[in-house]
């Protein structure tokens, strides 16, 4: 049989050199880790911003909307054109009459830091 030989371990300069993380080695991952987490931020503030404006879009449509319908429900004789503006949306409607029917054609405008929005909704109003 061949007798093993116990290996005495290597010389302390020797092992630290070759085992674990180095400052290069630290400082490189420390900058790779930093530079990751920066594009995660930026991507993730964009997203809030995206999903701010979509949020800023409907509220501004809703509020078109529910001029629309009081419009709707004033008398025939008293329809006709206007303005008006609620919670920062500017509306202006203007009402043509053909054939005993109302058309309203309302636009509305709303202004958020990243853009403008402006936007046209119609109606018919028939004659009771």
């Amino acid at each position: 049989m061949a007798e093993r030989r116990a290996q005495s371990p290597p010389p302390a300069a020797a092992r630290d050199s070759r085992s674990g993380f180095g400052l290069t080695e630290m400082l490189i991952s420390t900058t790779l880790f930093a530079l990751a987490l920066a594009g995660i931020a930026g991507t993730a503030a964009q997203v809030g911003a995206g999903i701010n404006g979509a949020h800023e879009r409907t509220r501004a449509l809703t509020v078109a909307q529910a001029q629309l319908e009081v419009l709707l429900t004033q008398p025939y004789e008293e329809l006709g054109d206007g303005t008006a503006e609620s919670s920062g949306v500017s509306m202006n409607w203007t009402v043509s009459e053909r054939d005993g029917v109302k058309e309203i054609e309302l636009v509305f405008r709303h202004e958020t830091p990243q853009k403008a929005l402006t936007r046209t909704l119609t109606a018919a109003r028939l004659e009771r």
